[in-house]
């Protein structure tokens, strides 16, 4: 068995590094599991194939059925062979592990006389007959005896169990588990990517643009072509425009990758893992936004040599979620793109983009991922950004640490479906119906860390918000100010619900904007509801700044100026209020992402990079 595994990696290894059929030309088996990509001649293959022709299953094990989805998520026990052919799949010498590999302890089961190659994921009881459990993935892990194969069947406060378990075995599309706890606790099925429903037996496809109608979507995010289409959302035909010999510097084009799915795809680290976009706020899920529009719009170009700029999705929040950096999952995207095409080395990368949709953005990227133009929710900047290094946190605020260039970086806004409604709404009030709703001077909602009173506890967390919240708790808590509406989870509050807290926002005159670990969201929030912010970040820049007038809408200071906060907004006159609201009125579909309630939020990114290519020619970054 052991040999068998070391032969396939081998034979994996080998076909991931073989070179292409020619510019243009694909294997003619590609389609079968693929796409031709006509620029390179790769066939680039759906999630979990590899080879020329998209021939070898890399992931077999990690399916359940030969054709079904495969899945390296690992928080749901698996067997053995997938964790080790995710391994093979998405590290590249010794880079893009850390994130994509369980720790070693993680247990894990095979199918006892099994071929390796006809190995699946179908889940076991504990100590079933046919099946031999382990107590580690690696290959010299010791086995599990007796009462053992529970604990190694769990992980965390679940348990995975045989999928008789569960209602209709889950249609074989899912896993089957159950609290750890409880031996009695009822079995639910955990569905395959693809797949939702009591028993996943509903389609739960979100490809991008529906695949266009030319092709169908598979594994949820992967657009099965038909030929000659491939891409995302299937919208490239193979076919480009006759391109001039230079991009024209006067009309703006962007050339989009199509990468290898071994590389950029948003993978699950744990089985039946939502989108960041579905059902919550979708605030790390603004690049989804970008996507969809981008390619329906007159800046995409087929033609790399006509582009001014180029775009990389790499989908690292899948990998970094909230806080981890991605920095292993860019070294290999990059370098690919780098290796495989000529467009990278002729700037270095400085004509390219790409989102950094996590917490802290730019704040920790190393290596090639330094170059490329970053686009971030966090504009976090000190005077010698050109030698930011990825310190800790904790040393975010010293000289020579910042997250962001303002001459190569854009801040986007964050998006939040509940923008959708509450800008809707906001178009079809009037400056009188704005103004009447206003009864609370300051409103905001959220954690503040004030409890946190010794010098150590203060130092310790004085990177969140750059203390701002718990100077504007701490002064609140004195002043027990009526006017002023802070919902602070700290004295027993909650975060507030859609409903209330639109509410809330639409009551008070102005909002209190500050960051939190990392990137925050009430500026959006505030301006779509018609809230003048109050924005206190110090040394961090806010989206689109350099297109924006904010001193017309909005209110900044530092936290210096926090003890005087009440007498500085009622200082500012209702006529001196009104022209404020105007100038919000004008500028909040730069706020919003969503098309049909007025957004324009991909415009302004869109007229962000273009000042950046502008900047790029003109050597400032």
């Amino acid at each position: 068995m052991f040999l068998n595994f070391v032969a396939l990696v081998l034979v994996l290894a080998a076909r991931l590094r073989a070179e292409r059929t020619g510019p243009g030309v694909c294997h003619p088996d590609c389609t079968k599991h693929g796409n031709c990509n006509s620029d390179t001649g790769e066939c680039i293959c759906r999630y979990g194939w590899v080879g020329k022709a998209c021939e070898v299953d890399a992931l077999s094990a990690c399916r359940l059925e030969p054709d079904g989805p495969a899945t390296c998520g690992w928080h749901k026990t698996m067997n053995c062979h997938c964790f080790r052919q995710c391994k093979q799949f998405h590290c590249r010498d010794g880079v893009g592990c850390a994130r994509s590999l369980p720790p070693d302890d993680r247990g894990c089961y095979i199918q006892d006389g099994v071929p390796l190659e006809q190995q699946r994921s179908i889940t076991p009881d504990a100590g079933q007959p046919g099946f031999k459990f382990f107590k580690g993935w690696q290959v010299d892990a010791p086995e599990a005896q007796g009462s053992e194969a529970a604990v190694a069947m769990a992980y965390g406060d679940f348990t995975t169990v045989g999928l008789s378990n569960c209602p209709k075995s889950c249609n074989n599309r899912g896993l089957c588990t159950r609290l750890a706890k409880k031996a009695d606790a009822p079995a639910s099925c955990m569905c395959m990517r693809g797949y939702k429903g009591p028993s996943c037996e509903q389609d739960d496809s979100s490809c991008v643009l529906g695949c266009s109608g030319r092709g169908t979507c598979v594994d949820k995010f992967f657009c099965h072509c038909q030929p000659p289409f491939f891409g995302h959302g299937c919208v490239r035909d193979g076919s480009v425009s006759p391109a001039p010999s230079r991009p024209n510097p006067l009309q703006l084009k962007i050339f989009l990758y199509e990468l290898p799915t071994h590389l950029a795809y948003p993978v699950e680290e744990q089985l039946a893992e939502p989108r960041e976009e579905e059902g919550g706020s979708g605030l790390y899920a603004a690049y989804m936004l970008f996507m969809e529009q981008f390619l329906t719009s007159n800046v995409r170009t087929s033609s790399p040599e006509s582009a001014n700029l180029f775009f990389v999705e790499p989908y690292t929040y899948s990998v970094t979620k909230m806080v981890w950096d991605g920095n292993e999952v860019l070294a290999n995207v990059l370098g690919h793109i780098k290796s495989m095409y000529p467009f990278w080395n002729r700037t270095q990368g400085r004509d390219h983009f790409l989102w950094a949709p996590q917490d802290r953005g730019g704040c920790h990227l190393t290596g090639l991922a330094l170059q490329p133009i970053k686009i971030t929710h966090f504009g976090m900047h000190t005077s010698d950004v050109q030698k930011a290094k990825p310190l800790t946190v904790r040393q975010r605020g010293a000289k020579g640490y910042g997250c962001y260039h303002p001459m190569r970086d854009i801040v986007a806004v964050t998006r939040d479906n509940k923008h959708r409604l509450w800008a809707a709404r906001s178009n079809e009030m009037s400056m009188d119906d704005i103004m009447k709703r206003k009864t609370k001077l300051l409103f905001w909602n959220g954690g503040s860390l004030a409890d946190h009173t010794t010098p150590e506890a203060v130092a310790a967390t004085a990177e969140f918000s750059g203390s701002s919240r718990q100077i504007l708790d701490r002064l609140d808590r004195q002043w027990k100010d009526p006017e002023i509406n802070l919902v602070v989870l700290e004295r027993g509050a909650h975060l507030l619900g859609p409903e209330e807290l639109e509410d809330a926002y639409r009551s008070a005159r102005f909002c209190f904007a500050p960051y939190g670990w990392g990137f925050g969201n009430r500026l959006a929030q505030a301006v779509v509801c018609n809230c003048i912010p109050v924005v206190v970040q110090e040394q961090v820049f806010q989206a689109y700044e350099d297109l924006l007038p904010y001193e017309s809408f909005s209110v900044r200071l530092t936290n210096q100026d926090l003890p005087m906060l009440r007498e500085i907004l009622r200082n500012i006159s209702d006529a001196q209020y009104w022209r404020m609201m105007e100038h919000l009125i004008k500028f909040r579909p730069a706020f919003n992402w969503f098309p049909e309630s007025g957004g324009r939020a991909f415009d302004f990114t869109i007229a962000s990079l273009r000042r950046r290519h502008q900047n790029m020619k003109a050597l400032l970054y």
